[in-house]
């Protein structure tokens, strides 16, 4: 590998270094490691640590600026009125509308602040029409941008502040304003908008989200079972625009534009074929890769085209390595922000895999299209040896994108080689072509030529996705594998490149990263013995779901709300299940029927494999009746579990019939209520009385004034208290009449509102509490 490859890997991996950071390195800090750099940098043998701390110097710099330009907490106390422009695609949800915002006018107390700050936005119950470049007055209520913040699963905050969204907030009420907003980043999204609708209107196309995905790179279509097949069977990278659709754009740009120019035979004298087709290519890998959005890996294909054209045009050679190198510099230092997604790596990593097996192989042009072939013979063997070709070079994809594909996604595509043998000639010679020209038809004002030209993409893709599904739903499906693993087959392609590749920077650089790697993951790793175990509180907002662990065994007590599409148990309580590795669940619990606690139920189910489930609502959720099992007790690894006889006589009120599951280890007790109130908590004391003490309580409904009674508090006398709630949430939990009852006992408060995620270990030595404020928090957070 050449070596200033490795010099811009360096530099990438100092820029990704810094989300790692609890805080950012002040200016003074910065400065000295600067200057340890430049003195380092006259050693040819340090020289590789000279990168790592550049890009740590610029990546702590550019976050600097990212976070002073983010709306402080205390503009969300009023309602604001605020004018500018809508910028980027709006996306229409059931009751609202969401869409990016930049303000560019501001009541002068709040000024200052919020002028040239760009705000994601929600407008419920609205009919009005919100095109890019339309300008308008809005009367808001503006917050910094908050997630849902757990140890594992889609980090919202970092998100935003990658994709340069500094607060998020909701519309009161607007008024349009006159005029539109002129520029080019403006006339794209308009296009790109108007294209969206006009397919999301067609009568006759059936995959209308995928088609819409590879036209203007909006993915927001897809549902959840259509990203589940896609990520399952390896075909992700065809929907997501990328080199491959870029390249394809530019290879027949260049094609068209040659073969025209050379039939004028006096435009060749001064302009050779070759660079007016360079300068065609170029050009529309551009117009798409606006078209598309500009995501990362439409930048790096994007940066890589205007390189190797202007080598070409000035006909200058180069490596490939060295082009390779040259744009991750130029995205990590234009774009640092986003270095460490998984786009910029999968991105640069797959190209670097198939240059090196184009190189190995010494690729050559087919012989069919140096002249016509002489028999069907012929044919059969160049078309056999182009599948052959494509088969090993997708095996060498899986392989060596393995550690990359656990560390992200935690699987691995077993049916992904197969497919993609069939997947990528059809998107890349039928599908991408088709779209190419819809695109164009609409682009020349013929928008009713546009499902005629794209009736054929919308078929393969159609066909692609049956032979995705059968794939990958039969012999060859998804893998899970634990990240040890990952981490550990990165060392050994250290260890085959420094030995057999003799690639020593290199090799060095992967065997410290799966180093590295495994260090954090066994620094991380708990393990439970026989009688204890472990309460996890995720922070799902406005909702409950509770993870319990012992030794091998998992019970899930409840899942989160749901919006629409978009549910807790997804977004949530699956990506925690899977880091932390486990592959079912023994109990599910769901307390009762309302939606903060049941809505997620169903994705989990969906993915997870459930030996027993429980409710408290059976006419509304799937399970056994809990009440029917009370003082029923099982024990799993030396604990014990059993459900509670809470029910009142004559129960009304919904939350009353939560499920009440008491936990008794070797070392300590807990008691997770759900959503009961007083007439429950009253039953509870008539039946058990001082029996109900537990040294970790999940605070009642949310800390709502009617619950967490006195008698019950008294009963109970719990050392630690779980309280899960949405920040700022329309209810006001929890109570302030309810915290102060818990104050005056001294019990010790965890707040997913305030700490994120909550975790409470029950071990030989005592309670360890964790939270994700204290453990895990990062500076954006």
């Amino acid at each position: 590998m050449d070596r200033r490859l490795v010099w811009a890997v360096t530099f990438s991996l100092g820029v990704c270094a810094v989300t790692l950071q609890r805080s950012l390195l002040p200016w003074v800090i910065l400065a000295g490691i600067a200057v340890v750099g430049v003195g380092l940098f006259w050693g040819p043998r340090l020289r590789l640590w000279v990168f790592l701390i550049l890009g740590v110097i610029w990546g702590n710099t550019a976050y600097h600026h990212a976070l002073d330009q983010r709306i402080r907490s205390g503009d969300s106390q009023t309602t604001l009125e605020i004018s500018g422009t809508v910028i980027g695609l709006p996306r229409k949800g059931i009751r609202h509308i969401r869409f990016d915002f930049l303000i560019l006018e501001a009541s002068l107390d709040v000024e200052s602040m919020l002028v040239g700050r760009t705000v994601r936005l929600r407008w419920y119950e609205t009919d009005n029409v919100l095109t890019p470049g339309s300008r308008w007055r809005l009367a808001v209520k503006l917050r910094p941008p908050r997630g849902y913040r757990n140890q594992h699963g889609f980090d919202y905050e970092r998100f935003l502040l990658e994709n340069g969204i500094q607060g998020t907030g909701y519309v009161r009420e607007g008024s349009r304003s006159p005029g539109l907003q002129t520029g080019l980043w403006l006339a794209v999204d308009r296009f790109r908008l108007n294209f969206r609708n006009h397919l999301d209107s067609s009568p006759t196309l059936v995959n209308k989200p995928l088609l819409i995905a590879l036209a203007v790179g909006e993915r927001s279509g897809l549902d959840s079972a259509g990203r589940k097949l896609l990520r399952e069977s390896g075909l992700s990278h065809l929907v997501a625009i990328s080199g491959l659709h870029i390249g394809l754009a530019a290879f027949f740009a260049f094609s068209l534009a040659t073969g025209s120019w050379r039939i004028v035979a006096r435009s060749c004298s001064f302009l050779p074929a070759r660079h007016a087709g360079v300068v065609a290519g170029v050009m529309v890998a551009l117009v798409y890769s606006l078209v598309a959005g500009l995501p990362i890996s439409t930048v790096r294909a994007l940066v890589m085209a205007l390189i190797g054209g202007a080598l070409l045009l000035a006909c200058i050679r180069s490596s490939l390595d060295l082009l390779l190198a040259a744009a991750m510099f130029l995205v990590a230092i234009f774009s640092p922000l986003q270095v460490a997604s998984a786009g910029f790596w999968l991105s640069f990593s797959a190209v670097w895999l198939i240059f090196r097996f184009a190189s190995e192989k010494g690729l050559k042009q087919p012989r069919l299209l140096d002249r016509s072939p002489c028999s069907l013979a012929e044919v059969s063997e160049t078309l056999i040896r182009y599948l052959r070709t494509l088969g090993k070079l997708q095996l060498v994809l899986l392989v060596g994108m393995m550690p990359l594909l656990i560390f992200v996604f935690e699987e691995v595509p077993l049916s992904a080689p197969l497919t993609n043998l069939f997947a990528v000639p059809i998107f890349g010679f039928l599908v991408v072509p088709s779209v190419l020209l819809g695109l164009g038809a609409y682009a020349a004002g013929l928008p009713h030529t546009v499902d005629w030209m794209l009736l054929p993409a919308d078929k393969f893709i159609s066909w692609v996705l049956w032979l995705a599904e059968l794939f990958s739903g039969g012999f060859l499906p998804s893998v899970r594998l634990a990240p040890e693993f990952g981490a550990t087959l990165l060392m050994v392609f250290g260890l085959i490149g420094s030995c057999v590749l003799r690639t020593r920077q290199f090799s060095t650089l992967l065997i410290v990263l799966g180093m590295l790697w495994g260090f954090v993951l066994f620094q991380n790793k708990t393990t439970l013995e026989e009688g204890e175990f472990e309460v996890t509180v995720l922070d799902v907002g406005q909702g409950l779901a509770m993870v319990v662990a012992t030794r091998a065994h998992v019970l899930v007590y409840d899942f989160g709300p749901r919006f629409g599409s978009f549910n807790l148990g997804e977004a949530v309580v699956l990506p925690h299940l899977r880091g932390e590795g486990h592959r079912q669940i023994d109990a599910a619990i769901i307390s009762h029927g309302a939606n903060d606690h049941a809505g997620g139920f169903s994705s989990v189910l969906d993915e997870f494999p459930l030996r027993k489930i429980s409710t408290g609502e059976p006419q509304k959720t799937t399970g056994d009746n809990c009440h029917l099992q009370a003082d029923a007790p099982w024990v799993w690894d030396g604990v014990s579990f059993s459900f509670l006889r809470s029910l009142p006589d004559g129960v009304r009120e919904a939350n009353d019939r939560s499920c009440v599951l008491s936990i008794k280890g070797k070392y300590g007790s807990a008691l997770l209520t759900g959503d009961i109130e007083m007439p429950a908590e009253q039953t509870l004391f008539q039946h058990y009385r001082n029996g109900l003490k537990s040294d970790l309580l999940q605070i009642p409904h949310h800390g709502s004034k009617t619950s967490s009674t006195p008698r019950f508090l008294s009963a109970t006398r719990p050392q630690y208290a779980a309280l899960s709630r949405g920040v700022r949430n329309r209810f006001n939990h929890p109570d302030q009449g309810v915290v102060g009852r818990y104050e005056e006992q001294e019990v010790q408060i965890g707040d997913t509102a305030r700490d994120g995620q909550l975790s409470y270990r029950s071990l030989r030595e005592g309670w360890q509490v964790d939270s994700f404020a204290k453990d895990w928090a990062r500076f954006w957070h």
